[in-house]
């Protein structure tokens, strides 16, 4: 029976390797050989693009970070060195108005109304700056929790980074493991393909 040309299809003699009219082999693996290469180099160029990409795009990622992270580390820690000197500086002036406030007792004389009123102010005054104290001290202690959330925060993104690269080692392996599987598909069928022409040259009888 006839064999029908894989390039042009016309039916070819028993025996013949190479079609008269179009001059296609009549080897599966050597009339696909180029395009079988060309995928497998495609699909290799495409993962190599794909891992470069993904791993640049990792240290751009973690590298972003961290600068954001020391920028913010740098505006708390110049923040809570403010807060520091303004709390130093309302104790200097709780102090002051404690000593005022003992010195106006000291000197107490007959005129007992203006030193209680007197005594009144320095007490408002004392009163306002342990409040101004208070509220001081509690937003330094905000801050020092915000600048451990932005660490936590970093430790997770770097966590994800890593993550990313994994998974882009395992992309890679995976594309290369499917080229290496291609590959000996194509060298099995062509192994076929050749053992089915030798029977077809050598029929039994």
């Amino acid at each position: 029976m006839a064999r029908q040309c894989i390039g042009c299809k016309r039916e070819l003699a028993k025996g013949q390797q190479d079609c008269p009219a179009c001059g296609a082999t009549q080897s599966l693996f050597k009339y696909y050989q180029k395009s079988i290469l060309f995928g497998l180099l495609l699909a290799s160029a495409l993962g190599y693009a794909s891992y470069t990409y993904q791993q640049k795009s990792s240290v751009a990622i973690k590298q972003s970070v961290e600068s954001e992270f020391e920028e913010k580390s740098k505006s708390q820690q110049a923040e809570i060195e403010s807060l520091k000197i303004e709390v130093a500086q309302l104790k200097e002036t709780l102090q002051s108005s404690q000593e005022s406030l003992a010195t106006m007792q000291a000197q107490q004389s007959n005129s007992s109304s203006q030193s209680d009123k007197l005594l009144s102010d320095l007490r408002q005054k004392v009163a306002s700056a342990e409040a101004e104290t208070k509220k001081q001290q509690a937003r330094a202690g905000w801050l020092g929790r915000e600048n451990a959330q932005l660490k936590s925060e970093v430790a997770e993104l770097k966590a994800q980074v890593a993550s990313l690269q994994t998974q882009n080692t395992a992309t890679l392996n995976s594309n290369t493991a499917s080229a290496a599987v291609s590959t000996e598909q194509s060298e099995q069928d062509s192994t076929d393909s050749e053992k089915d022409n030798g029977d077809a040259a050598n029929p039994p009888y």
